[in-house]
């Protein structure tokens, strides 16, 4: 009987996959193969939105190389067509035909998916992935010749390189990135996340606007994080809103070092993870970029020291206490005026508009947004947006549902209020 780690997935993990999932998925699977090879031999083009246009091919990569020694990516032009979910039943000729033309007629080489026929075309392989469901050896042969009597009947192509991937395919390809796998349980267990998943939280998905000293913090970190050897943690610091988190995503997001991160909401998360001592003990051949956020001083004194020097940790904090050397280093430093003009303007705001307001968000980026939204949706007189407390109650008061003065409202500001006294000066009981 085998036994299930963090680092085992199973037909269930991939199954219960949407389609957005899968694809991010498979993208980080052909980014740590490339990775693996040697980037610079490998195009990757995974387009995001699958099923965004007809074109039937969800992801390419392309190689000159005469052989790759991978069973991921062949030589030359590699298309894959990605599918999620227990329902497709690749092996009815029905399905195949829907994959490839979709609804256009008559059947020919110009009603193929046009990514299709593009791969086709550059003499590339075709290669359907099934991500949620396990084909049968016959049906593996039966949806392979579905598809290649279609391209050479109906298409006139005359010796096309098809492939079929099960989902047990897809599991053995995943077997070889225990981090990848880690990253998926952690996408369904809601523990922690890979970099593809953390990306889609809402706060990272707004633009990315840095300055001269968020652009120099950046390299600074993907050098670190590129060096060989033991390492200290990185400790990224800096005041609420100023935009870390949103800059260490940023920091790792390039094909070298995004495979390899696993990304922790808290310190807490991380200390009673099963995945801490995996990753710090020395004698594994791990090798990944931890990112732990909200890392006060106190949960610092938890992290056990790394032996794995093919591990590396990026810690996340609101304050430098506890961070020994030149803190300065390692601070985000407030955007400047012009920068945060740019953010409010980035929502349709008129520059003018935007230059009135950039005052109010102390070089904070996430209040640069907040505000940005407040003026594209705002109908009314725009200079009582100048007002600090409107700005600040926008995020606890509904002001189309309700009224400063209802008694959940001033409740909720009292409340809140005490607790920001408590978190920046404490509270000692008797």
């Amino acid at each position: 009987m085998s036994i299930e780690t963090i680092f085992t997935v199973n037909k269930e993990h991939l199954r219960d996959l949407n389609p957005t999932d899968a694809e991010d998925l498979f993208r980080e699977l052909l980014r740590a193969e490339t990775l693996r090879l040697g980037p610079e031999n490998f195009k990757i083009n995974v387009p995001r939105g699958t099923n965004a246009t007809d074109g039937g091919i969800d992801a390419t990569v392309d190689t000159s190389l005469l052989a790759t020694q991978s069973d991921i990516i062949v030589p030359g032009k590699n298309g894959y067509q990605i599918k999620s979910g227990k329902t497709f039943r690749p092996w009815l000729k029905s399905e195949i035909k829907k994959e490839l033309f979709k609804d256009r007629t008559p059947l020919n080489r110009e009603n193929l998916g046009e990514r299709i026929q593009a791969c086709l075309d550059a003499d590339g392989t075709y290669i359907l992935v099934c991500t949620g469901i396990h084909l049968s050896k016959s049906n593996i042969e039966k949806t392979g010749s579905h598809i290649k009597k279609y391209l050479i009947e109906q298409c006139e192509y005359q010796n096309p390189k098809v492939k079929v991937w099960s989902q047990t395919d897809f599991i053995n390809f995943l077997d070889d990135f225990p981090l990848l796998v880690s990253g998926l349980r952690g996408l369904l267990e809601a523990k922690f996340k890979s970099h593809w998943n953390w990306s889609k939280d809402e706060g990272m998905q707004v633009q990315f606007v840095p300055g001269e000293s968020q652009e120099k913090l950046i390299a600074k970190i993907q050098n670190e994080l590129r060096r060989d050897g033991y390492s200290d943690p990185l400790p990224v610091w800096g005041d609420p809103g100023i935009g870390k988190t949103r800059l260490v995503l940023e920091a790792t997001k390039s094909d070298d070092l995004s495979p390899r991160v696993i990304y922790y909401r808290s310190a807490s998360q991380f200390k009673d993870s099963a995945l801490m001592g995996e990753l710090l003990h020395g004698d594994n051949q791990l090798s990944a970029i931890v990112v732990i956020d909200g890392c006060d001083p106190h949960s610092r004194t938890f992290i056990p020291r790394n032996q794995n020097p093919q591990i590396k940790l990026v810690t996340i904090s609101n304050d430098c206490d506890g961070i020994l050397g030149d803190v300065s280093e390692w601070e985000v430093q407030s955007l400047d005026n012009k920068h945060i003009r740019d953010i409010i303007h980035g929502y349709g705001v008129p520059e003018f508009q935007a230059d009135r307001h950039a005052d109010l968000c102390s070089g904070s980026p996430f209040m640069a947004h907040h505000v940005g939204k407040i003026l594209a949706n705002f109908s009314g007189d725009a200079s009582k947006i100048l007002s600090e407390n409107y700005i600040y109650e926008q995020f606890y008061i509904d002001f189309e549902k309700e009224n400063q003065t209802d008694e959940e409202v001033r409740l909720r500001r009292r409340v809140l209020r005490h607790i920001a006294l408590f978190k920046q000066f404490g509270f000692e009981g008797n």
